[in-house]
């Protein structure tokens, strides 16, 4: 009776061992990294969406931006009259819609091309700089102008002499 009492003290050790052992392995290896990544994925979020800037262009020039504020990061500012200049350069990617007009790192024309006094644009801003610029999509004739080597341009398929059904079967 001793012994059998021995072995199972030993086996019961035994089980509470790897039972605690294999618990902690876990927690240090799997839901310790992960909490902190959630953690940091968190504060990284609250600063990208503190940096998203947006409001009515008042001013357009060939690098910079002029706008009145109508939200900063989380923050609504439209009952102030916030007004911000904000420097566009080859680090900043432009959006239109859902096309990019110029990626990040593209040499930068003029700002004038795409946006103009009056438009509403939300841009992400780090001191002071423009890293991306978005804007919703302009009225369909100076979009056609402004990208003349896209099918949907009226002007280029009037040169061409092609209606929508002959570009359909000549794509298939």
């Amino acid at each position: 009776m001793n012994i059998i009492k021995k072995v199972t003290i030993l086996v019961g050790v035994l089980i509470a061992g790897i039972v605690i052992g294999s618990t902690g392995y876990w927690f240090f290896t799997e839901k310790q990294p992960q909490m902190r990544a959630y953690q940091e994925a968190q504060k990284e979020q609250e600063q990208l969406e503190s940096m998203v800037h947006s409001g009515k262009v008042l001013k357009v020039g060939k690098g910079q931006l002029t706008m009145e504020l109508k939200e900063r990061g989380r923050e609504d500012v439209s009952k102030e009259s916030v007004v911000e200049t904000i420097e566009v350069t080859e680090k900043a990617s432009i959006q239109e819609g859902m096309n990019f007009v110029k990626k990040a790192g593209e040499a930068l024309t003029d700002l004038r091309e795409y946006i103009e006094p009056g438009m509403d644009v939300k841009i992400l801003v780090d001191n002071g700089e423009a890293r991306a610029l978005y804007f919703p999509i302009r009225r369909p004739e100076t979009v056609a102008e402004n990208r003349p080597n896209e099918p949907n341009n009226e002007k280029e398929v009037e040169k061409t002499g092609t209606n929508q059904a002959q570009e359909v079967s000549n794509i298939e």
